[in-house]
């Protein structure tokens, strides 16, 4: 393959990569939100005019999800332009939009989604302080997309695991319901018992209802996420994280170091594991200093993948480690960075090595000294 295929062969997959993202935000063809119109009327006051808006771009189109009061004839094509490089965008020479200054909503990842963007009839000069200001807008745009996704795939998993609890429950009360009921057939039987098996029958068969009541309810309007079990290649897995994670480590100044077996092989749910170690990793990489190294450590002993992800970041004080699985938590003796933290995160990795019978706890030596986290889970 030549250096101009291998080229060609990087952006597709970039591209790729990047409208897998801005799928995973689920905003695409959605009405615009009362968030987003606030955060464009900041940036609309900011410079002194009434159009704003906020744009996701996927392969065909340009979806707005924020109200601007006027919609210029070409706005499309300045927002297509606009994702194509990470520095804000200031076009004053257009004939059909006089003024047009945009800022890239840039993911964790690297991933350019969309713009934040200001249009005016008038020629604008913008100050240096109202262009950081409109790129901190952008960033709080991907801080909701970033919160609102981990919110949805942690309610996603826990109705999941709802589910696997209602299913191990209802067996045995059908069973227990239908002998029940044999018990009440029984030829020779006196009525009190045939009373009290007719009971057992009717008490079983209202737990089972109430059992499906839970899991309808329990159900987001998109459905409980279900695992899709199969033979995993961990070390594989380790590796696509470790490239997915490479422009948000090197803006950092961070290592991600792994040290694993050559052939680790687990049965699970592969994208359901990749979000749980994922997950893991952002919050090393979120209470990290710059210049510092993460560790991901594996082992395999018996039947069972250890997994010890180690940072050196703000730490934790001993009393605040169990609440780092509970989200919106108080965080009493621990780094003020931590306060912010909403704990959906690690609480959907919890959730997902649990449904793969396993479990996640953490251990810091207090305020400063760093953070590891411990996983255990079953090779089959």
């Amino acid at each position: 393959m030549s250096e101009t295929e291998i080229s060609e062969t990087n952006v597709l997959n970039k591209e790729n990569n990047r409208l897998k993202k801005l799928a995973r935000y689920e905003i695409l063809d959605t009405k615009p939100e009362l968030a987003f119109n606030t955060i464009a009327n900041l940036a609309a006051n900011i410079f002194e005019s009434e159009n704003a808006a906020i744009s996701f771009v996927d392969e065909e189109n340009v979806f707005y999800k924020a109200s601007a009061s006027q919609k210029f004839d070409n706005v499309d094509e300045l927002c297509r332009k606009v994702i194509q490089n990470t520095d804000v965008t200031i076009v004053k020479d257009n004939i059909l939009v006089p003024f047009f200054i945009a800022a890239p909503l840039i993911t964790p990842e690297g991933f350019i989604v969309g713009t934040i963007h200001v249009t005016s009839h008038q020629k604008i000069e913008p100050t240096q302080k109202q262009i950081e200001m409109l790129k901190m807008l952008a960033g709080l745009v991907i801080d909701k997309l970033e919160n609102r996704f981990a919110m949805r795939t942690t309610m996603r998993t826990q109705d999941n695991r709802v589910n696997m609890l209602v299913h191990d429950l209802k067996n045995p009360m059908t069973t227990i319901s239908l002998q029940s009921e044999l018990i009440g057939r029984m030829p020779g039987l006196d009525e009190r018992s045939k009373m009290i098996a007719g009971k057992i029958n009717a008490q079983s068969k209202n737990i089972v209802e109430s059992l499906n009541h839970i899991v309808s309810t329990a159900r987001s309007e998109n459905a409980a996420v279900k695992l899709q079990k199969g033979k995993v290649d961990f070390k594989s897995l380790l590796n696509k994280i470790s490239n997915d994670f490479g422009e948000r480590l090197n803006k950092r100044i961070l290592l991600l170091k792994i040290d694993a077996p050559e052939v680790i092989e687990v049965y699970g749910d592969e994208e359901k594991l990749y979000l749980a170690i994922e997950a893991l990793i952002k919050n090393a990489i979120k209470f990290s200093n710059s210049g510092a190294e993460i560790h991901l450590i594996c082992s395999l002993s018996e039947n069972i993948l250890n997994i010890s992800i180690i940072d050196k970041g703000v730490g934790i004080e001993e009393g605040d480690l169990e609440k780092l699985f509970i989200k919106f938590a108080n965080f009493n003796n621990s780094p003020k960075q931590l306060q912010s933290s909403e704990g959906l995160g690690l609480l959907l990795a919890r959730t997902i090595f649990e449904l793969h019978k396993g479990k996640l706890w953490a251990e810091s030596a207090g305020k400063d000294k760093g953070t590891t986290f411990h996983v255990e889970i079953p090779l089959r």
